[in-house]
């Protein structure tokens, strides 16, 4: 009899599970159709920050007539879930071509898509079928040709999301939730599933406690007046089994970071890791910045990255040894002679030129302040200024 009671017991509270699983989707469908949401989520508006104006000045342009800015990435881009990119400019004068430049995990060089002029200020460029074979996108820029020293403002830069139907929604899921997370100091608790967490629909772990929550909450309808004492031990066990589940998963995206950094970590001299690839555009503009002796004319050097821990920031920090660097941008006032490295992840800072293109301010985003610089160079790993006397 206690055997036939613990079996019925644990068919409907499997059932509840099932009911509860399909409830789920449901619901995550639901959320999807209502007001396509979660392609809004997908798709990227630059800047990234919140920004009041929303608006980017490129240029001025160089004596070749050409302007490069990068567009920063949250984490890479899934090429098939994407279908255009959108510019909306605010002035009209100025005669340009704009180009689209696109890096990807398959080829070493970036490709340049002419944007195609829609009508008199926006420019857009449909990325199907230009990455049907492209995995993911690692780097976006917006590359500008046009007369030397001449700048636009441009608002409204998209990258819309690629519309997808129910089915492809819960791939999409799935794909998110396989997906490493790369070397984070993260807890099981803390698991997204994929590479950022707002472009997860539903993240894992609130997966598995909303699955055990709506069971919970199902089961009496299936229970009608009959009482199980084994009840709350039941509901335990499956818990314990979802969260061992999720506990295997985070293990997994462990294993799999150790897959992927050791071969390019473990035994490699500081040698090579200074000539890895991903660093250089940064070895670059370091070699270039100490060659014409730069640093030495500047009193202070501070690197303006996306934060305190930006990857770029520190690297190039790195590469600019011995010379001391200040990792983001102070909050006491800059003194003259300092000098301002803008990287392209940042946020904080933008350059307006003047009446003479060298010469111009940066405009502090949130304090509203204007600082006066002298354009140093332009590179595409980031923009060097030095502060005048205001």
């Amino acid at each position: 009899m206690a055997v036939t009671n613990m079996r019925t017991l644990l068919m409907r509270v499997i059932l509840s599970l099932l009911i509860a699983a399909a409830l789920l989707l449901a619901g995550t469908g639901a959320y999807y159709f209502a007001d396509q949401r979660y392609l809004q989520r997908l798709s990227l508006q630059w800047p990234i920050a919140s920004d009041a104006t929303r608006e980017i000045v490129l240029g001025p342009l160089d004596a070749q007539g050409q302007w490069v800015h990068a567009l920063p990435l949250p984490y890479p881009l899934p090429a098939h879930r994407y279908a255009s990119f959108h510019v909306q400019r605010t002035d009209t004068h100025v005669p340009v071509q704009l180009f689209l430049l696109i890096d990807s995990e398959h080829h070493a060089s970036p490709h340049a898509y002419p944007l195609r002029q829609h009508d008199l200020n926006e420019y857009r460029q449909a990325l199907h079928p230009l990455l049907e074979t492209t995995e993911r996108i690692t780097g976006l820029a917006l590359a500008i040709q046009g007369p030397p020293g001449a700048q636009i403002s441009v608002h409204g830069l998209r990258l819309d999301a690629q519309p997808m139907t129910l089915w492809a929604l819960y791939r999409a899921i799935l794909d998110d939730w396989r997906r490493f997370e790369g070397i984070q100091n993260y807890t099981i608790n803390r698991i997204h599933g994929g590479y950022y967490p707002q472009a997860v629909l539903l993240p894992p772990v609130l997966a598995g406690a909303l699955w055990l929550l709506l069971g919970v909450l199902i089961y009496p309808l299936l229970r009608g007046k009959q009482k199980h004492q084994r009840l709350i031990t039941a509901w335990l066990v499956f818990g314990v089994i979802i969260w061992v589940l999720l506990d295997l998963r985070w293990q997994w995206d462990l294993f799999g970071q150790h897959t992927h950094s050791a071969p390019r970590s473990a035994g490699v001299s500081w040698e090579h890791k200074a000539h890895s690839p991903a660093d250089v555009p940064l070895r670059e503009l370091a070699q270039t910045l100490k060659a014409e002796g730069i640093p030495e004319t500047l009193k202070r050097v501070f690197i303006v990255g996306s934060h305190s821990e930006d990857y770029l920031a520190l690297r190039l920090r790195w590469h600019l040894l011995p010379h001391p660097v200040a990792l983001v941008y102070p909050e006491q006032p800059l003194q003259q002679d300092d000098g301002v490295i803008l990287l392209p992840t940042q946020q904080h800072l933008r350059y307006e030129a003047g009446a003479q293109p060298a010469y111009g301010h940066l405009y502090h985003r949130h304090s509203n302040r204007r600082i006066p610089v002298r354009l140093m160079m332009t590179h595409p790993a980031g923009s060097v200024f030095k502060v005048l006397d205001s």
